[in-house]
């Protein structure tokens, strides 16, 4: 019973995603749509669309690529263990087109009830943001 109980434990524990482990993932990675304004324009309403989402804001750094990435999460709750979520704010790839990416993980991979993907709402978020 010990063994199958260690088991179960390492199961879990292998399955879970970290903030590092998303970091990590290929840029190109997530769900990607492209929006019209500037750069610092489209960076903007990223960052500003994480409350909206549901989400809380970790970390937001420059990438070596040019690129913005945001880091959030969506804290545990009596129904999920959360989730976290990338933001890829590209370069500009034409003067007043940016693309942005969304990658959603799970911190357990098995949590079929948690939302799993927040690519919509952030792209809302944005989208409302861009027309003020």
């Amino acid at each position: 019973m010990k063994n199958l109980i260690f088991l179960g434990a390492i199961v879990s524990l292998s399955a879970c995603a970290t903030m590092g482990g998303l970091r990590s993932e290929p840029l190109a990675d997530g769900v990607a749509k492209e929006f019209e304004g500037t750069h610092e324009e489209v960076l903007q309403a990223a960052r500003e669309s994480i409350a909206p989402s549901g989400l809380n804001l970790e970390e937001a750094f420059l990438d070596p690529s040019g690129a913005w990435i945001i880091m959030a999460k969506k804290e545990r709750t009596s129904e999920t263990s959360g989730e976290l979520v990338r933001i890829v704010v590209e370069p500009e790839r034409e003067e007043g087109s940016v693309v942005v990416r969304v990658l959603t993980q799970r911190r357990i991979a098995y949590e079929f009830w948690a939302k799993g993907d927040y690519s919509d709402a952030i792209f809302s978020a944005i989208a409302l943001a861009l027309s003020k």
